[in-house]
């Protein structure tokens, strides 16, 4: 009898420590949605990049992927982000696809320029 009762405390804690992981990873995946403007990009390559993917300066995360589509006259990968309005992105700035981890994840990385003209929705 006290056998049984052991394995379930067990088991009830191995349940509370897996809601807890699972909450923990639901707060930090960013499920919310990114309110601000759209700007696009257009890369040969993409390697995966996909909705939803983060798009980061300085690798804070700015906004993200909301759309991957391919330009028919010029077969580019067109990338659409997202970027919190309260981030300004210079017209001149570079993008680049970053691998985020070891595992695998991607990032779209802006590295801002200098210019004193900022992009503007659908920039």
């Amino acid at each position: 009898m006290s056998r049984s009762i052991i394995e379930t405390v067990l088991g009830g804690f191995v349940l509370i420590g897996a809601l807890i992981f699972l909450a923990f990873s639901y707060s930090k995946g960013d499920a919310g949605a990114v309110s601000g403007y759209k700007i696009s990009a257009n890369f040969s390559k993409i390697g995966g990049l996909k909705s939803g993917d983060p798009v980061q300066i300085s690798g804070v995360k700015v906004g993200q992927i909301a759309n991957v589509t391919l330009d028919p006259t010029t077969y580019l990968a067109k990338v659409t982000m997202e970027i919190d309005s309260h981030v300004q992105v210079p017209d001149d700035s570079a993008a680049t696809i970053n691998s985020q981890s070891l595992l695998g994840g991607l990032a779209l990385g802006i590295e801002p320029g200098g210019s004193e003209e900022m992009l503007k929705e659908g920039g």
